[in-house]
């Protein structure tokens, strides 16, 4: 038996935008170690959960932990811990690959000089 605490747990969430619902009533847990494959038709739900995940939006209702943590007070330590594959590539076409080195650097909250992100690109 796995005695770890789930890496993703939500109880009772949603989220609202004006008078809409996007999730209502989301119950999740996810076991440390384990994938999870979100799918569903468009407005379903799924960006919605993930951006929420991600401290990107707050909770209208419920709770939310990763691994532990409140996404949206303690975001760098729960985006240290996560990966998201998606159809997006998230580079930004007009930036330069230090440029974006920089930018993931900041959102993970471990600033770098450009002679910490130049070996990462050779």
């Amino acid at each position: 038996m796995n005695d770890l605490q789930p890496a993703i747990e939500a109880q009772g969430l949603g989220r609202r935008f004006g008078r809409y619902w996007a999730l209502a009533h989301v119950e999740l847990a996810v076991p440390q170690g384990e994938a999870l494959l979100l799918a569903g038709p468009n407005g379903s739900g799924k960006t919605t959960l993930l951006r929420l995940i991600a401290g990107l939006y707050r909770p209208t209702r419920g709770g939310l932990r990763v691994f532990g943590l409140d996404p949206c007070k303690d975001r760098p330590s729960c985006r240290r811990q996560l990966s998201m594959v998606s159809h997006d590539s998230y580079l930004y076409p007009r930036l330069t690959a230090l440029e974006t080195l920089r930018i993931w650097a900041r959102l993970l909250d471990r600033p770098s000089a450009n002679g910490d992100l130049l070996p990462l690109l050779e």
